[in-house]
């Protein structure tokens, strides 16, 4: 079953993921805080096979690189890449 799952999910509205655990206190006070300052807006769902720290890790460094346009991080990350195989 797990494996009908999509790797990664398409972007989701952070009030879908409030709505999931709105009896949980703590989480939804940080999950409205997070809201209202605008610091995240989306997030996205791993399926959850065990690599899933490691794709969302990945995923986000990528997403971090080309919506910074960041050349230098990118050339650092292939390098490190290149020189661990």
């Amino acid at each position: 079953e797990i494996e009908k799952q999509p790797l990664v999910s398409e972007k989701q509205a952070l009030d879908v993921l409030l709505k999931e655990f709105k009896d949980h206190n703590n989480f939804s006070r940080q999950m409205n805080a997070l809201i209202s300052e605008n610091i995240h807006i989306n997030y996205r769902q791993m399926r959850r096979d065990g690599n899933c720290f490691y794709r969302a890790f990945l995923l986000g460094l990528f997403e971090t690189i080309e919506s910074n346009r960041d050349i230098q991080l990118l050339t650092r990350v292939s390098e490190n890449v290149m020189t661990s195989l």
